[in-house]
């Protein structure tokens, strides 16, 4: 839908609806952040979808998983374990 595959279109859906809520509760709560909250919401939600259409151009599956996954939770070194040469003969 609109380009992105539907795993993406739906990661795209809840950022939305989970940003959206957090906004009406903070309003409800007390917190007046009405133009800045709904700027918020469109904003991030338009560069999280030009984000999504980025890796669906690219025909990678899964590629705001595999850019998180890249950016946090793999090592940045490489470690040299060190390495044993054995001569047979």
């Amino acid at each position: 839908m609109f380009g992105l595959p539907q795993s993406d279109f739906r990661i795209l859906l809840i950022w939305f609806v989970g940003l959206f809520m957090l906004n009406n509760l903070l309003q409800t709560i007390g917190v007046s952040i009405r133009f800045y909250g709904w700027l918020f919401i469109v904003l991030s939600t338009w560069a999280l979808f030009i984000y999504l259409r980025f890796g669906a151009r690219q025909n990678y599956p899964g590629f705001l998983s595999s850019s998180l996954s890249f950016h946090f939770f793999q090592g940045k070194r490489i470690a040299n374990n060190g390495f044993k040469i054995q001569i047979n003969g």
